[in-house]
């Protein structure tokens, strides 16, 4: 059995950025799974938290989805993780990357560094959401299809690692890379920086 709920955000046009399901053999706390999926703004994310609370009777989630980090999916998700107990949250970290793609870029003078401070300064909600779970004590899993494991409840089917890597290379926030992939010509991100906070 399962259950999907679309909560609305913002003035309720879009009703896809606040998601919460749950589901197992009995839709009862004691026999589900509860998973959200973005958060939408501060304002939908107390919603989301109370819609849980409410509805499914339980104040436990098993795991939190970031999407990405525009401030209408990612700044509700503070709202959960500080309102509810969550057991995992599963996110990209762009910063944790800087390694292996900081020497991809023309200006000699980025270092692994200067591309996580650039990172975490452009993609600053979903920063600020890793900084709460690590406060929290949240374990954070990046989404990756090559994570996966066998005979899990949930599959990641993309992106993989790799893939992940070369759209950084052309993320609007970094540096001029020195050989632009294919993939990441194509399918260039296009993530927002307005802040969760008063950032």
């Amino acid at each position: 059995m399962y259950e999907i709920d679309f909560l609305p955000v913002g003035d309720g046009e879009r009703g896809g950025d606040a998601i919460a399901l749950r589901f197992g053999a009995q839709l009862t706390p004691q026999q589900q799974s509860v998973v959200v999926l973005d958060g939408g703004t501060q304002e939908s994310g107390a919603a989301l938290v109370s819609h849980i609370q409410n509805f499914y009777g339980t104040n436990v989630v098993n795991l939190v989805v970031c999407t990405h980090s525009d401030s209408d999916h990612a700044c509700g998700l503070m709202e959960v993780l500080e309102g509810l107990t969550v057991k995992n949250l599963a996110m990209h970290l762009p910063w944790e990357h800087a390694a292996n793609i900081d020497d991809l870029f023309k200006d000699p003078n980025i270092d692994e560094d200067k591309l996580k401070r650039r990172f975490k300064k452009s993609l600053d909600n979903a920063h600020q959401l890793e900084q709460l779970a690590n406060k929290m004590k949240i374990p954070i899993m990046e989404p990756f299809s090559d994570n996966t494991q066998a005979g899990s409840t949930l599959s990641v089917l993309g992106p993989s690692k790799k893939f992940y890597e070369e759209l950084l290379l052309s993320y609007r926030g970094a540096p001029e890379a020195a050989v632009k992939s294919v993939f990441a010509s194509v399918f260039t991100p296009k993530w927002t920086a307005a802040g969760c906070r008063g950032s």
